[in-house]
């Protein structure tokens, strides 16, 4: 997963981000385990375009490090690039990729330590709260009462919060794993990008070679669906040969063979913001 401190979507989010970079490394010193990689961040589109301009603007709200390249420049340290006429690049030097299954094994043995318990495969189907208490119903038959219920149900929460006025879009996303033919787009040389480029669906977002290929997938493209009915299918035409373009157009060879897909869920609100 990307981490990037100059949040383009809004100069607000970006002293959350600053906290999450210090909980990371302290999760990292409790769990023994390398979580945080910093790479660097390379954003590239138009000097207006939603990225470029949200990028500067938090950036400069609140004095974080951030590079300006012309395309010449972007082209000089990474020959292999594509860049249209009229488009820039921002380097954020503290950019970076997490590891999501490392990170999630490192929370969940964070909990254990704390004295959490863990239940998987288990099915939540009811809880009620009362008496000070709250008491949630399990699949197995089993009760379970709390003075406290934190729910963090992702794309599951469409039914729930819709009873409380509040709508979500479930949006069906997929990513893609593609063997460079080329060593040039492997980290460290090559940084995680985002790419806001007029004429594709959506931004381009990606990473670099870790050893088992380029990771791409537009971001905030696709169909709506819920959680129940996820089409997990992965065609060719649909899903995967139009990211296999753009990608070849911006990072030639990058997307030389297909190496798997994978459909996920984004769980969007009205104007993208948390509630």
């Amino acid at each position: 997963r990307m981490i990037r401190p100059a949040y383009f979507e809004d100069p607000d989010y970006v002293p959350l981000v600053l906290r999450s970079y210090e909980l990371w490394r302290a999760l990292e010193k409790q769990s023994g385990q390398a979580l945080l990689r910093i790479t660097g961040l390379l954003s590239v589109g138009e000097e207006n375009s939603t990225i470029i301009s949200g990028t500067q603007r938090a950036a400069a709200q609140h004095g974080l490090a951030l590079e300006k390249w012309s395309r010449g420049e972007v082209c000089e340290r990474y020959p292999s690039l594509r860049l249209f006429e009229d488009e820039i690049a921002l380097f954020e030097p503290d950019g970076g990729v997490l590891d999501p299954e490392r990170a999630v094994s490192a929370h969940l043995k964070a909990a254990e330590a704390s004295g959490g318990q863990l239940r998987f495969n288990t099915v939540v189907k009811s809880w009620e709260a009362g008496d000070g208490a709250v008491t949630l119903t399990l699949d197995d038959g089993s009760n379970v009462s709390a003075t406290t219920l934190i729910l963090s149900l992702g794309p599951w929460f469409k039914e729930a919060l819709g009873e409380l006025g509040v709508s979500l879009r479930v949006q069906r996303n997929v990513q893609v794993w593609f063997i460079p033919a080329t060593n040039a787009y492997q980290c460290p040389r090559f940084p995680p990008f985002l790419l806001d480029r007029a004429g594709l669906p959506a931004p381009l977002y990606g990473f670099p070679d870790f050893g088992d290929g380029v990771k791409v997938a537009f971001h905030g493209f696709g169909d709506l669906t819920t959680a129940d009915e996820l089409n997990r299918d992965v065609d060719a035409a649909r899903d995967i040969e139009p990211v296999a373009r753009a990608t070849d157009a911006w990072m030639p060879g990058a997307a030389a063979i297909f190496r798997e897909a994978k459909p996920c869920m984004y769980s969007l609100t009205p104007d993208g913001n948390f509630v």
